[in-house]
């Protein structure tokens, strides 16, 4: 096999996850000598065609999808019949189809049915997503998941970050590489943490409305602890402030101002002075829990990046990797796994009273994240993910497209 093949990327948003799934593992490897090139969102289109025409392998980010994938595969078929040279299509994907949460904004596009909340704090019921109302479409929306399980199967391999979302997507397609999220601590995480150290606590939730569910179930939790620890700040990264003001009070909320572009996250990270964090997911509800499930431990590696301490919640994606428990000596700790309302208090008051501990398990993550999530080690394994991806490909005929229009349902 010759390993000088020529890997072309192609993403058609801007965001974290076409840079770490994508950009990223390509310059990574570029940097190392091997021949990549990535084309972001907005680049000329006939730039993007002289290098798809030299590509041996085609990576799409999940923000190229039902609308623009299948474009793709007939270029993948008319290349082949052209010249006889087949490229395979490789789709990196973070979520299962099947379990979509409605407080993610994807639910608008691939939702199942209406969606009825009850106001935890009102008791008052209203629609979430009502269909025709709001760009929620149930008609199209069948369509559109009906579009992303055949592209599942139809790409030639997929790329997912953990093993668990990796086997629920077998079904649809056998193969299937797992890269987990890596970081650059090159470029990106440069800054470690440093707490601020004048009398307060603050630990920091990250997350949006997407996120909300995750937020009601710990806000009880929280509540307890700022009682208990009126010297606790509750340090919000995200689209949350308003539901913590709401439910904790102003004076124990402080807003660490989002940071959209990724380089900004990054930077961001290092500096807001924070003394650990915390990672809960909402787990009750079976559907809710089985999105949760899907996702990756980024969360978790975002902190370790730059050494701050966190607790978690015992479940998949953050127990498979997290170094906690009974057969683990405390200070090898590189984190911290709580499930209960009750676990997650004791972790927390545990870890507010024990500024050594948080020292401790804040370091450990950073080694830890370091040796096995550091992006610029990895140029010889992102590799060998694509020989294989090679490997995998093979001409089966011709695919049956009914149409390749945004949103709209191509045959199974």
């Amino acid at each position: 096999m010759d390993e000088n093949f020529l890997i072309v990327g192609k993403s058609s948003i801007d965001g974290a996850h076409e840079w770490l799934r994508c950009e990223q593992r390509l310059k990574v490897m570029g940097d190392a000598g091997y021949r990549t090139i990535f084309m972001p969102a907005g680049a000329d289109p006939k730039v993007t065609e002289h290098w798809l025409n030299r590509a041996d392998i085609f990576m799409s980010g999940q923000g190229v999808g039902v609308g623009t994938m299948p474009h793709y595969f007939m270029w993948r078929e008319e290349t082949y019949r052209k010249t006889g040279r087949y490229v395979p299509i490789v789709w990196d994907v973070d979520d299962n189809p099947d379990f979509i949460s409605p407080w993610n904004s994807a639910y608008e596009n691939f939702g199942q049915e209406e969606v009825t909340i009850v106001n935890p704090d009102t008791k008052v019921e209203r629609l979430l997503w009502e269909n025709g109302k709001g760009g929620f479409d149930l008609v199209r929306n069948q369509l559109s998941v009906k579009s992303y399980k055949f592209l599942l199967k139809h790409v030639d391999a997929l790329i997912v970050t953990q093993p668990y979302l990796a086997d629920q997507l077998r079904k649809y397609n056998p193969n299937i590489e797992i890269v987990p999220n890596d970081v650059d601590f090159k470029n990106h995480y440069r800054f470690r943490n440093q707490p601020q150290r004048d009398g307060k606590v603050r630990i920091l939730y990250m997350g949006g409305s997407s996120h909300f569910l995750d937020w009601k179930f710990i806000a009880p939790v929280l509540k307890s602890i700022v009682a208990q620890y009126p010297h606790v700040r509750i340090c919000c990264f995200g689209d949350i402030r308003r539901w913590a003001i709401s439910d904790l009070g102003e004076e124990f909320v402080e807003d660490m101002q989002w940071q959209g572009d990724y380089k900004s996250f990054c930077l961001k990270m290092g500096t807001m002075g924070v003394d650990m964090a915390i990672a809960p997911l909402a787990m009750e509800d079976p559907y809710e829990a089985e999105f949760n499930r899907c996702k990756s431990c980024l969360k978790w590696v975002d902190y370790g990046a730059v050494g701050i301490p966190c607790i978690a919640q015992n479940e998949i994606p953050y127990s498979p990797e997290i170094a906690f428990g009974e057969n683990v000596p405390d200070l090898l700790w590189d984190g911290v796994l709580a499930s209960t309302h009750e676990e997650w208090f004791l972790a927390l008051s545990t870890m507010i009273e024990n500024p050594t501990m948080r020292e401790t398990i804040g370091s450990n993550a950073y080694q830890t994240v370091f040796k096995k999530w550091n992006s610029g080690t990895k140029a010889d394994e992102y590799h060998a993910v694509f020989e294989r991806i090679l490997g995998y490909s093979k001409w089966t005929g011709e695919v049956d497209l009914a149409d390749v229009s945004p949103g709209i349902a191509v045959a199974d």
